[in-house]
This record gives C-alpha cells, sequence and structure tokens, in this order.
C-alpha cells in the first residue's frame, strides 16, 4: 500500500506491506519520502497570481529618473501566512511608504499596507482557501475578500489553478516515484493507494494518482482528522 499524507506545509508518501495472517495484522514500512508541497504551496499560488497584482505586484515606480518594477520579496512573503506578520515592521512599512510616493499605482501600496496594519491577513487566507476549495467542486469560482474600504474580487477557474500548480504536481509525481524506487516496488504490485489530508481533494492531485495507479486502487480516509485517529490508535494498542 502507498499511504498519501497531505499536509499543511508538506506531502509524504510511504510505502507499506502488511500481512493479515496471524491474530493481528502486521505492517511493515518498506519506504518514505516526502516534498514540500502541499495546501500551503497551493494557497501561495492563489494568492500570488490573483490577490499580489491587485495589490501592486507587476506595477512600476520611478527612481532617478527610471522606471523599475516593484521589489518582489514583499510580494514573496505576503504570500506566505507564515511570514505575512513579518512585513509589518517599521522598516519594512516605511519602505512601503516611500514607494507610494513614487509608485505608478500608488492605491495598490496604500491598500497592501492597510492589509499589513489592520492584520487582515487571517481573512484574507480563509477567503484564499474558500476559495480553492471551491475549485474542487466546480469548473470556476469567484475570489472574493472585502474588509472595510478593501474589496478585491476576481473570477478564476479550475483551469488556471491548475496552470499555477503544474509545476508543484510534478514535484508529487517525483516524490511518489523515489518512495517506489526506494521500496523496490512498481506502481503494478501497489495493491491500494490511501489518501488523506485536504490537498488529496485537488482534482489535479486525484487525477495524478488515477492516472499513475488506476481509479479501482485509491481510497480514500477523514481528509483532516484519519492522521490524529491513527495516532490515537498506536497509543491505545501501546497501552494493551
Amino acid at each position: 500500500m502507498l499511504v498519501a499524507d497531505f499536509g499543511g506545509g508538506t506531502s509524504d508518501f510511504s510505502v507499506m506491506r502488511f500481512d493479515p495472517g496471524g491474530a493481528r495484522m502486521q505492517a511493515e514500512a518498506l519506504s518514505h519520502a516526502g516534498v514540500g508541497v502541499a495546501g500551503d504551496t497551493f494557497d501561495f499560488r492563489i494568492t500570488d497570481n490573483l490577490v499580489s497584482p491587485r495589490l501592486g505586484k507587476g506595477a512600476s515606480y520611478r527612481s532617478f529618473g527610471k522606471l523599475l518594477p516593484l521589489p518582489s520579496h514583499y510580494y514573496a512573503a505576503f504570500a506566505q501566512w507564515h511570514r505575512l506578520s513579518l512585513l509589518k515592521d517599521a522598516r519594512t512599512l516605511g519602505e512601503l511608504r516611500q514607494l507610494v510616493r513614487h509608485a505608478e499605482r500608488p492605491q495598490e501600496i496604500e491598500d497592501l499596507i492597510h492589509l499589513i496594519e489592520a492584520d487582515l491577513g487571517y481573512e484574507l487566507y480563509q477567503a484564499i482557501s474558500k476559495t480553492k476549495l471551491q475549485l474542487s467542486a466546480a469548473e470556476r469560482t469567484t475570489f472574493q475578500f472585502k474588509a472595510g474600504d478593501l474589496d478585491i474580487s476576481a473570477d478564476v477557474t479550475r483551469a488556471d489553478f491548475e496552470t499555477w500548480i503544474a509545476a508543484d504536481i510534478e514535484r508529487i509525481g517525483a516524490a511518489i516515484d523515489v518512495a517506489l524506487e526506494r521500496a523496490n516496488v512498481t506502481v503494478e504490485t501497489v495493491n491500494s493507494v490511501f489518501m488523506t489530508g485536504g490537498t488529496s481533494y485537488v482534482p489535479a492531485v486525484r487525477r495524478l494518482f488515477e492516472q499513475r495507479f488506476g481509479h479501482e486502487k485509491l481510497r480514500y480516509g477523514d481528509a483532516f482528522n484519519s492522521v490524529a485517529s491513527g495516532l490515537a490508535a498506536i497509543a491505545q494498542d501501546s497501552v494493551r
């Protein structure tokens, strides 16, 4: 069995051999591989492609008579929820306010500053997560985020999203190959694939596994609680 566990920051793949003989089923871990691609990565792609351009990404500012692109590192940090708070230091906000005075689209930088100062990151990422979930069920949806005067709305299709995450899907596929190679097994000898975690709902991810292993081999667990349930079962078993 290939166990695919999709978390927030990583996707982990383990090849297990189960022996049902005897009073209790025996399990043997054959290999493991992982990659730093999962739910947070897909959220980053939505933010970077859908939200950041509305907040100045890709715009320009004037410096010493030259038209230059706005520094990209602000938007790289902005698109990662765990780094957003780092933008709230006095130096960074001062730099952004300086850019407002020279930017071609100053209001967009003002909106970025407002989002940072008002600590709206949590609400923003909830809207991003909602959009990702909707695209798992529908071919298109509308991203909406409104906070005071800041109103961001944009139509997005599943095809758009899958284009943004195409390289990430390839990295997931490569990690699966590593897990199989380390276990010295082939796709054909895998009897079952167990998938868990919110990212297992993403159609592009499911399609990757269906194309490799076949739909009939795929099994899905409780996307958000199966890992915790497994740990609880292990703990109960150790007490016995």
